[in-house]
């Protein structure tokens, strides 16, 4: 993912990603690589530190999402799907 695409997908301008991101890249989750038709962009890979992370971060709320469906009845999967559809930007399409 380049930082332009980055910056798109989380709507945040690039000082408030700046600072973080070079926390990310200095602790050694994320590796930087200027692109290869244009030095001025820049790549974003995860090592494997960072895919290690994402997986940690994202596990809890993932057995939180997992369980609160096991408790909804039926039909609440297609419901809770058109929701978050609809919580989405119209620009998101």
């Amino acid at each position: 993912m380049t930082v332009a695409d980055l910056l798109d997908t989380l709507r945040i301008t690039k000082q408030s990603l700046a600072r973080v991101l070079k926390q990310l890249i200095d602790s050694g989750y994320i590796h930087q690589v200027a692109g290869p038709e244009d030095r001025r962009q820049r790549k974003l890979y995860t090592t494997k530190e960072g895919k290690t992370l994402a997986r940690a971060l994202a596990e809890p709320q993932s057995w939180r999402i997992a369980e609160a469906m096991e408790k909804t009845g039926p039909g609440a999967r297609e419901l809770v799907k058109r929701f978050l559809a609809g919580m989405k930007n119209a620009d998101d399409n």
